[in-house]
């Protein structure tokens, strides 16, 4: 789009709404019919019981992550990619904080949270590095190979063990 249309419009919310509508038109959203054909993170087998303890311990008590002002969380949210955060919190004010658990190694987990972030933004068609969307990657330790990864991109990362 022309730099000069664009500014030609002076107020934030005129400029958010033609940036929706083009994003709508351009990119429209994608809702899929079935998650039948979605591959599911775990395999073959099922998550663990300490994982599914621990993810809906922190879906039911984000203030432990320093999370406020939850409008509204889904466990397993689905992106339009077919990958599935484990948590997915919406904040007030259009903000979202993706969650990561993870009990056992938590490397991979490093990499999923990324992922999911850049996935929330692209779906919400927001810059890939909008402070809008927050990734956070919790697990029962963090060593100095992700405790390294986790803050050169950006990921906010928290010990826990229920």
């Amino acid at each position: 789009m022309d730099d000069e249309l664009f500014h030609c419009i002076q107020d934030q919310t005129g400029r958010e709404r033609l940036r929706d509508a083009l994003m709508d038109t351009y990119f429209p959203r994608y809702t899929p019919q079935s998650s039948e054909n979605i591959t599911r993170k775990y395999g073959p087998g099922d998550e663990g019981n300490e994982h599914k303890k621990l993810k809906e311990w922190i879906a039911q008590n984000p203030m432990e992550l320093g999370i406020t002002d939850v409008k509204s969380r889904k466990i397993e949210y689905v992106l339009p990619s077919g990958d599935a955060a484990d948590i997915v919190f919406e904040l007030d004010g259009n903000r979202y904080i993706v969650v990561e658990i993870e009990t056992f190694d938590p490397y991979p987990g490093c990499y999923q949270a990324l992922k999911y972030r850049v996935l929330k933004c692209a779906e919400l068609g927001e810059d890939l590095k909008s402070s809008n969307v927050e990734a956070i990657l919790v697990a029962w330790t963090i060593p100095e190979v992700v405790n390294t990864f986790c803050k050169k991109y950006g990921i906010r990362f928290v010990e826990k063990k229920l």
